[in-house]
C-alpha cells in the first residue's frame, strides 16, 4: 500500500514536471524566435527613441504613459552609472591583468565588484519591469509585453 502511494506520487510529480518542461521549452523557443528576429539595435539612444515611440503609440492611459516614461528616463539614468562604473573596472581589470606588477589579490577584488554592478544593473531591470507592471496594475497584455521587451531589455546587456 505505502509503495503504491509512493510510486503514483512518483508518477504525478514526474508527469507534473514533464508538463511544466514543455511549457517553458515552448516559451523559451518562443523568446529564443522572437530575440532573433530583432533588429539590430546600433545604440542605447536608438532603443531609448524606441521606446519612447511604443509607448507614445501604445493604448495605455495619459497617466499610465507619463509614469512609464519617467520611470524609463530614471532607469536609463540609474542604468548608464552603473555601465559607466561596469566599464572602469573592466579597463582597470585589463591594466592589472597586463601589469608587470600583476597581483592576484587585486585581480580577484575588481572581479568581486565587477560581478556586484554587474548584479546591480541586473536588479534593476527587473525591479523597473516590476515597478511598471504595477504602473499598469498588472494587467500585462501583449502589447504591454512588447512595449516592455523594447522599453527595459538593455541590447547590450542581452549581447554581454
Amino acid at each position: 500500500m505505502k509503495n503504491s502511494l509512493i510510486k503514483k506520487c512518483f508518477v504525478a510529480a514526474v508527469f507534473a514536471f514533464a508538463v511544466i518542461g514543455c511549457a517553458t521549452s515552448k516559451t523559451e523557443k518562443q523568446v529564443n524566435a522572437e530575440l532573433k528576429a530583432e533588429p539590430e539595435i546600433k545604440s542605447t539612444a536608438d532603443l531609448q527613441q524606441e521606446a519612447d515611440q511604443l509607448i507614445a503609440k501604445s493604448s495605455f492611459t495619459e497617466k499610465q504613459k507619463a509614469a512609464l516614461l519617467e520611470l524609463r528616463h530614471q532607469s536609463v539614468a540609474q542604468q548608464a552609472a552603473l555601465r559607466e562604473e561596469s566599464l572602469k573596472l573592466r579597463s582597470l581589470l585589463i591594466k592589472s591583468l597586463i601589469s608587470s606588477k600583476y597581483n592576484k589579490k587585486e585581480v580577484a577584488v575588481i572581479e568581486k565588484d565587477y560581478k556586484k554592478v554587474e548584479d546591480k544593473r541586473v536588479a534593476l531591470l527587473f525591479q523597473t519591469v516590476e515597478k511598471a507592471n504595477d504602473i499598469l496594475d498588472r494587467n500585462v497584455t501583449p502589447e504591454a509585453e512588447k512595449v516592455f521587451d523594447q522599453m527595459m531589455f538593455d541590447r547590450e546587456f542581452r549581447n554581454y
